[in-house]
């Protein structure tokens, strides 16, 4: 009796843990709180659906949304890449590029694992090896006008 009296108290007093899980999650396994199910997001104290644009699909967490092949995002919808400014495509190329980049310091504006300035020691700023694309004067026009080419409708 002393059990259930202290278990509804530490509920209704809001212990970590013994948290409500809200529509459209599921408790963690590995820990206390909850996630949001996949097609939601976390508002706060609730999960939200994920309002996917045309052309968009969810991506890899489930938990936001990422445009179709030769789309771009622009705001909360996706564009063809054709009607893309230079400036989108040539994010979107910086985007790709460190992407591709396995270190933690690809360009001199990221921090470190130790949240220091990469600054010097980033991959951009050695010399051989691999040169991300950091700055939209990276990427040159001969390098947009593959991708007008190659996304052509």
């Amino acid at each position: 009796m002393k059990i259930i009296a202290l278990v509804c108290l530490l509920s209704v007093i809001g212990v970590p843990g013994l948290a409500q899980v809200p529509a459209n999650a599921e408790p963690v396994p590995w820990g206390k709180g909850w996630e949001c199910s996949r097609g939601f997001y976390d508002s706060g104290r609730s999960c939200r659906a994920v309002v996917l644009p045309e052309h968009a699909v969810l991506d890899f967490t489930g938990h936001r949304w990422v445009c179709d092949d030769g789309f771009l995002r622009r705001g909360q919808r996706c564009v063809v890449l054709s009607d893309a400014t230079d400036l989108e495509i040539r994010r979107m190329l910086i985007a790709e590029s460190l992407a591709a980049y396995s270190g933690s310091c690809p360009c001199p504006y990221f921090t470190d694992r130790a949240g220091r300035s990469c600054g010097r020691r980033s991959a951009y700023s050695r010399p051989g090896g691999y040169s991300p694309l950091c700055y939209p004067t990276d990427v040159s026009v001969e390098q947009v006008q593959e991708v007008r080419e190659k996304n052509k409708p």
